[in-house]
């Protein structure tokens, strides 16, 4: 299951990802970071992808942009943090919580 938080723009009619929540009912949350990490942190590069080109954000201000995205397996939780890297060449994903 997935909670999607979205920017609506009034003015062209068109939803914008910000954040992205995964719920799992329960399991090993070790397996679970590993199987579904990749397409959690893909998917917050995605999102800093898209709000640079909507946003046209320029190099200083993209580099600001961190999004969150988490994963809740049963009681334990993670938090992601995806973000440009410094030199732009890239993306960097942490792990917060």
């Amino acid at each position: 299951m997935y909670l999607v938080l979205q920017y609506f723009d009034s003015k062209k009619h068109t939803l914008y990802d910000l954040a992205k929540v995964e719920f799992a009912k329960n399991g090993d949350i070790r397996r679970k970071t590993i199987s579904d990490g990749a397409k959690v942190m893909l998917e917050g590069k995605c999102i800093i992808d898209q709000l640079v080109k909507v946003c046209k954000l320029d190099r200083k201000r993209a580099q600001k942009l961190r999004v969150m995205n988490m994963q809740v397996c049963g009681m334990k939780t993670i938090l992601f943090g995806v973000q440009l890297e410094n030199k732009w060449r890239g993306h960097v994903s942490q792990q917060i919580l």
